[in-house]
């Protein structure tokens, strides 16, 4: 026998040993999972070999960044019938219901009835991809994604600061006065109290919404919605007054108004400033930066002692799963597995997300137990939503309110104006 098919037998014999071995696992790809996100592909690869371990299926993350990459990715895959198992197209819903459309996106409310897997996510998480019955895109109804983690918003601090300051850093502000107090005696101590992406409307809306619930309600707020309650009214002035009062203490870094939420994230994260408004997506720049910060998080305090201030929680991560995929049913399978309790808490430990699982008891690290303990009691999502042109108008003029440019009750009958105005149209 030559030497060639000597080695050709032994291959074929150890081929043949090994295919007998019930641990052989098929080195083929079962599921592929695209995604955005280069601070968790670490922890996704290990959650895959996990996976591979228990069941024998074969998970392969894809990383594309930034966003504008993996978007594009998506957009020429969805031409070229070339999307992966799982994947996110990064839209909003009416982009999202022409994926739908196009038959590359799965209905995922009978897998989420099975066994109840839709009772282990915060309700509001599954809010985002769900289309009610006679959609105006004529989709059908249901879910069609899973979210992976959460995002909140609350304000930060550093200990350090604090303490510099004379402060405890140990103990949060009960009312709004009490922060006010704080921002004084950090500035006594040369110390720059706040700072928050208050130059992108949309943040600093979302600091007012706070007071909007806490001190209208959610009654208030949707009649004021509705034009039953003018933007004029005394609770109203209130709100815009605590910009005023913020302004007014010199709570603010100069340079406010010119600031993106990043750029605010990254002069909290040197320590130029002891306070910042801001999401729970940026816990791990503060927490494994090299100049670590001493962090804590607190609500946006109550106006007084007689009124309550909750979270407001949202889905940040979501995964959708491929209708014209082969291994649709395996990618369903991996999502279900990937969201319970073991998993999620491996990925809070290693990216200091917030899990969209509700029912997990304990394993968290400190400072991401803080905001999943604050998503238990939330406002809830409003029946109906302000006008996008009331909502700029409002965001804008408390802008001016903290530039020093408009007083409360001025920025208070501007968007009155703009509110009627609409009620017209």
């Amino acid at each position: 026998m030559s030497h060639f098919k000597v080695i050709i037998c032994l291959s074929l014999v150890f081929v043949l040993f090994v295919s007998c071995g019930k641990s052989v696992i098929s080195s083929e790809v079962d599921i592929t999972v695209w995604h955005w996100m280069p601070e968790k592909q670490k922890t996704f690869e290990n959650l895959a070999k996990k996976y591979l371990q228990e069941t024998g299926i074969r998970v392969v993350f894809k990383k594309y960044y930034p966003k504008d990459v993996y978007r594009n990715k998506v957009l020429i895959a969805q031409t070229s019938n070339e999307l992966p198992e799982i994947f996110n197209p990064l839209a909003g819903k009416r982009e999202v219901a022409s994926f739908i459309q196009e038959g590359v996106v799965a209905n995922l409310s009978k897998d989420l009835n099975e066994g109840a897997w839709r009772e282990i996510f915060f309700s509001e998480a599954l809010l985002k991809d769900y289309y009610e019955s006679k959609n105006e895109w004529n989709i059908e109804p249901g879910i069609y994604s899973v979210p992976l983690d959460m995002q909140s918003l609350m304000i930060f601090y550093n200990k350090d600061l604090f303490v510099k300051a004379g402060l405890n850093p140990q103990k949060h502000p009960a009312t709004w006065q009490e922060f006010i107090e704080i921002g004084k005696k950090l500035n006594k101590a040369n110390i720059k109290p706040f700072v928050s992406g208050f130059g992108q409307g949309w943040f600093i809306g979302s600091f007012a919404k706070f007071y909007e619930m806490s001190i209208l309600g959610e009654n208030g707020v949707l009649q004021t919605i509705n034009g039953n309650l003018p933007y004029t009214n005394e609770k109203w002035i209130t709100i815009f007054n605590l910009f005023k009062d913020m302004q007014n203490n010199n709570f603010f870094t100069p340079t406010i108004m010119n600031m993106t939420n990043n750029e605010a994230e990254k002069e909290f994260s040197l320590g130029k400033v002891a306070m910042i408004f801001g999401g729970s997506w940026a816990l791990p720049m503060y927490v494994e930066d090299k100049k670590k910060i001493n962090l804590g998080v607190f609500l946006p305090p109550p106006v007084s002692k007689k009124v309550d201030v909750k979270s407001f929680i949202d889905g940040r991560t979501y995964f959708y799963v491929n209708q014209a995929s082969d291994n649709k049913q395996k990618a369903i399978d991996f999502l279900k597995w990937l969201t319970q309790q073991p998993q999620q808490i491996l990925l809070a430990k290693e990216t200091l997300s917030i899990p969209a699982n509700k029912k997990i008891n304990k394993g968290l690290p400190k400072i991401v137990n803080v905001f999943y303990e604050n998503m238990k009691d939330v406002y809830p999502p409003l029946a109906k939503q302000e006008s996008w042109q009331v909502t700029n108008c409002f965001n804008t003029n408390l802008q001016a309110i903290v530039v020093g440019v408009k007083s409360p009750s001025e920025a208070a009958r501007d968007v009155q104006v703009e509110k009627e105005k609409q009620l017209k149209n």
